[in-house]
């Protein structure tokens, strides 16, 4: 079964933003294509992707017995998206061009 990840990064909503016009038209096609597939979505405006944090680093370099509280769950949120990556067969971006 095939999976799409499809990120969204416009900070205007539905419509109003052609990129997501674009997008959206793309995964209406991949879906069609792939009935049994499966979509990951992330609107980057509506929950964006925190900075890197000291906590969300070190995290990478300690057991995970050894975690604060700040660290394990700046690192289930770094795992959750490194998941996300490895599980997508193919991934979309939709980003816009201001002028």
């Amino acid at each position: 079964m095939a999976t799409l990840l499809h990120i969204d990064s416009s900070v205007f909503p539905g419509e109003a933003s052609s990129s997501r016009s674009v997008t959206d038209a793309f995964r209406r096609a991949w879906e069609e294509q792939h009935p049994q597939g499966t979509v990951i979505y992330r609107d980057l405006a509506a929950a964006p992707v925190p900075h890197i944090t000291a906590d969300a680093w070190s995290a990478g370099y300690a057991a995970p017995c050894e975690h604060a509280p700040e660290q394990s769950a700046a690192f289930a949120a770094r795992v959750k998206l490194i998941e996300e990556l490895e599980q997508a067969d193919a991934v979309l971006i939709g980003a816009p061009m201001y002028n």
